[in-house]
């Protein structure tokens, strides 16, 4: 058996500090592609496996470290939100957004609803954030199918998409995280209610994502929405 060297085992612990140091400090960096690839599981059927987020946030607590598999296929859901990566998800309005991620995310954050109800200020909604308009045909308590409500989110998705282009100065010029989350915050808020964050949008015209995060948050939004504006902002920091 070879002799204990105590000199020999301070130097690997502290060796080992530093790399645990080093992972925990790198989880708040993949928390956001792990929202997306667990997203991406659960579009595809593989709910059982849409769990590395959760991982993450009990690492981030003093759990088990995460492991992450290194793998190619792995290695593009984790990549999916950035533009280094070509994949074939480019939708109808020709940007880099992947346009079927992105009412996933819709479906997560607005919650989905098949029978019509009326929402805090008493419109009727269904669906999945839609406000029913005169030609839905639709009442209070009217049911609808999958495939109208996923044509209603297609349509309310796309004019999200059109009415954030109409607010930035470069919108091609920006990454799919950024166009992600100022979608997203069009969906929730309309085009008026969104061209009042013109701080956080002159911030973003500029490249400055983290004070544009910053701006996101210092807004009643945040205050009546948090989780949902903390994880958009943690994504628009990533720029």
């Amino acid at each position: 058996m070879a002799e204990f060297n105590i000199d020999t085992f301070n130097d690997m612990w502290k060796q080992a500090q530093q790399e645990l140091n080093g992972m925990w400090e790198g989880l708040d960096m993949i928390k956001s592609s792990a929202l997306a690839s667990d997203a991406i599981k659960r579009a595809a059927g593989t709910p059982e496996n849409a769990n590395m987020a959760e991982s993450v946030e009990r690492s981030r607590q003093g759990g088990p470290p995460v492991v992450l598999d290194a793998a190619p296929a792995q290695q593009q859901e984790f990549d999916l939100l950035g533009d280094t990566v070509n994949t074939d998800s480019t939708d109808a309005l020709g940007t880099e957004m992947d346009f079927e991620l992105f009412k996933t995310q819709l479906r997560e954050d607005e919650g989905v609803k098949t029978t019509v109800y009326k929402d805090t200020e008493k419109h009727l909604t269904v669906g999945v954030g839609h406000k029913v308009l005169d030609s839905d045909n639709l009442q209070l308590g009217s049911v609808i199918d999958e495939d109208t409500l996923d044509r209603m989110l297609s349509d309310d998705a796309s004019a999200a998409v059109n009415n954030t282009m109409d607010l930035v100065a470069d919108w091609e010029g920006l990454s799919s995280n950024v166009k992600h989350v100022l979608s997203n915050m069009t969906f929730q808020l309309g085009k008026k209610g969104m061209s009042e964050f013109s701080k956080t949008i002159d911030f973003v015209d500029a490249g400055d994502f983290k004070a544009a995060a910053v701006e996101m948050l210092d807004s009643d939004w945040a205050k009546q929405t948090p989780n949902r504006a903390n994880k958009m902002a943690d994504l628009m920091a990533s720029g």
